[in-house]
């Protein structure tokens, strides 16, 4: 008796440590995921200003080229932002596709209870993943996800 329960102690520590450590890993993960973003920001705004300065210029030369070179770059210009609402249109239309996947899996049936499905749905994202984390040590959690998801390693 004392020696299965020792082992159980044994066990359950090291369950502890794994969990705490692969907590740590993935609060750290956002961190850095965090910075990314907020570099992912700065670039952007960089590009912006680039491209500022740069239309600033080719605007200046070409009024100093006359009119037909401003009508030119202006039909350039016209070309340029009609393929760009072009892309966004599109791009809205697959986040539109997207969003009814997304309501379509919400209404899916679930073995849950609706009340603890309530309540995890008013989990914030770091919550769900802590828990996901948790359930992934069981064997046939890692398999679903495995087979829902193949393509990603």
């Amino acid at each position: 008796g004392i020696n299965a329960e020792y082992m159980g102690e044994d066990v359950m520590e090291m369950l502890n440590r794994k969990l705490a450590k692969q907590i740590t890993e993935n609060r750290l993960m956002r961190i850095q995921q965090k910075e990314s973003e907020s570099e992912w920001t700065r670039r952007v705004q960089k590009l912006e200003h680039v491209m500022t300065d740069a239309l600033d210029t080719l605007i200046s030369k070409s009024e100093s080229q006359g009119p037909a070179a401003l009508t030119e770059f202006l039909a350039v210009i016209e070309r340029s932002k009609d393929q760009y609402l072009m892309e966004l249109r599109a791009a809205r239309n697959q986040i539109s596709g997207l969003t009814d996947s997304l309501v379509d899996i919400k209404s899916m049936h679930s073995n849950l209870p609706q009340r603890v499905k309530a309540k995890l749905e008013e989990l914030p994202k770091e919550e769900i993943l802590l828990i996901l984390d948790t359930l992934s040590f069981e064997e046939s959690v890692s398999q679903f996800f495995m087979q829902r998801w193949p393509d990603v390693r």
